[in-house]
């Protein structure tokens, strides 16, 4: 759940209206690219209306998400998400950020695009996140049992780091698919995936029954083949191009 999918989640909006399209994002007034950063948000999380309501939530570690500035509740971000914003746990209360570690210890991921690549450093990625998996389903647990919250909204990213690092060794047909590694390694991708179900099943076990519960999946995984990285250069191409070769290169642009 990242980037313009997972915000249109947590605001309920297109990212006409919360403003969200990627990581980074032009600067107004030319072609310099610069991070979106989570207070340049339009809308609020669904969760803050919630909270202004009279109504206690606890939120854990959904990507990109902002931390309040008042809040009835608890907020944890980044303590174990995919692509982090800060490197340090962001946290409301902030005295959390201390808290959640010092009880659970660290993520023992970390990030997880800076894994080895071979055999044994993708096996070792495997087992940090079946691990954080587990972690997590605790955390949630203590959430539930301790905070008494009206809502609490909880996100597992272990399948997304597993969907990028583990994808070419389980898709036969991508291009840097390896039968060797893969039959060395086994399937990782289903051995987080079935981490990932035991630890809900954990943390549904402890519900009372009369508790509503809904899963959502994001967009899911599958092969990376745009070519979305070459924007950049063909702006900055057009931008210092005589006219005539402009015309040409945005009528070759139309023709793709």
């Amino acid at each position: 759940m990242r980037g313009r999918c997972g915000h249109s989640f947590f605001t309920s909006v297109t990212p006409a209206r919360h403003g969200r399209y990627f990581h980074t994002q032009l600067r107004r007034g030319g072609y310099d690219y610069e991070p979106f950063q989570p207070k340049a948000l339009k809308r609020a999380p669904f969760w803050q209306a919630l909270s202004d309501a009279g109504l206690r939530v606890s939120v854990m570690d959904v990507p990109k998400a902002p931390e309040a500035g008042s809040f009835n509740g608890a907020q944890v971000f980044d303590w174990g998400t995919h692509d982090p914003e800060s490197e340090h746990i962001r946290a409301f209360p902030a005295k959390l950020g201390d808290g959640i570690p010092a009880r659970y210890g660290q993520d023992p991921v970390g990030r997880c695009d800076l894994a080895e690549r071979d055999s044994a450093g993708l096996m070792r990625l495997r087992d940090s996140l079946c691990e954080r998996a587990g972690i997590r389903a605790r955390i949630i647990k203590d959430i539930l049992a301790e905070s008494d919250s009206d809502l609490t909204l909880a996100v597992f990213s272990e399948s997304h780091c597993a969907g990028h690092q583990f994808w070419h060794l389980h898709d036969p047909t991508h291009p840097n698919h390896d039968p060797e590694l893969a039959a060395r390694t086994g399937n990782l991708l289903k051995d987080v995936h079935v981490a990932l179900d035991r630890a809900v099943g954990e943390v549904l076990a402890g519900l009372d029954p009369a508790t509503i519960v809904i899963l959502f999946t994001s967009h899911g995984m599958g092969a990376h083949y745009d070519g979305t990285f070459l924007l950049k250069e063909i702006v900055n191409r057009l931008q210092t191009a005589p006219a005539t070769t402009r015309q040409k290169t945005v009528q070759g642009l139309r023709l793709l």
